[in-house]
């Protein structure tokens, strides 16, 4: 599964924001009565613009 999201440019600005996708992935944890959604690490990329 893939979450996309925006980004702002800084900490205190906004604009320009960039579009980014990581893949999550579920993950049993023995401790609840459900999987955790984690992000799969390596996977954050900035979305190419389209030409």
């Amino acid at each position: 599964m893939f979450y996309v999201f925006h980004t702002h440019l800084s900490k205190t600005e906004i604009s320009p924001r960039k579009s980014a996708i990581v893949e999550l992935e579920f993950v049993k944890d023995n401790d609840l009565d459900y999987d955790k959604i984690i992000v799969k690490d390596g996977s954050f990329r900035f979305v190419k613009k389209a030409r």
